[in-house]
């Protein structure tokens, strides 16, 4: 009865072992897809027509999901360093 106790909790042991491998498997290729997803939406190419001031006509304008997200933190970052320098200098907009 002990013996057969045995097997049934290496049994159940060796079961469990191969659920979590095939669990931390699927974890890996559902972020391997993610990544992939992402690389490929990045290339994507977003048009938009933009209203140019003193012209009826619409301006459309085309660029990557990755420019777009570039320019985005670019202008995050100067403004972030703007206010910044504004901050540490104790003055704001009129002092000088």
């Amino acid at each position: 009865m002990r013996l057969s106790a045995g097997l049934v909790f290496v049994a159940t042991l060796a079961f469990a072992q191969c659920a979590l491998a095939d669990a931390e498997n699927a974890d890996a290729k559902v972020q391997q897809a993610v990544a992939n997803q992402t690389k490929s939406d990045d290339n994507e190419v977003v048009c938009k027509k933009e209203k140019i001031i003193g012209s009826m006509i619409p301006k459309k304008t085309c660029t990557t999901k990755r420019e777009l997200r570039e320019v985005r933190e670019a202008s995050q970052d100067a403004l972030q360093e703007i206010q910044r320098n504004t901050t540490s200098s104790g003055g704001g907009l009129g002092e000088g």
